[in-house]
């Protein structure tokens, strides 16, 4: 990375070495969206698909309605809160 003006046009998703970040905390995204595709970066295939599972299981609310997930690259699992309450998803 450097300083500069200019347009950001690269995308973050599965596939792209993440060199700088590890950890992300976002909102529960649903899957074909562009903020689902850059979880993909932090989670591999299969355990993004257990998410899925387990945020529709669980009543999560998406993108803008206020549940969020915090992810560890590398360590496969995520935390997810909706209202007071903390619960590990995968």
């Amino acid at each position: 990375m450097r300083t500069g003006s200019g347009v950001a046009t690269g995308r973050i998703g599965a596939g792209t070495k993440l060199r700088i970040v590890d950890t992300l905390l976002t909102g529960a995204h649903e899957p074909g969206t562009t903020h689902h595709a850059l979880l993909g970066a932090f989670l591999d295939e299969a355990t993004l698909r257990r998410v899925d599972a387990e945020l529709a299981a669980n009543r999560y609310r998406t993108h803008e309605f206020g549940d969020s997930v915090l992810i560890e690259r590398g360590i496969g699992s995520m935390v997810g809160q909706t209202e007071n309450t903390h619960r590990r998803i995968a």
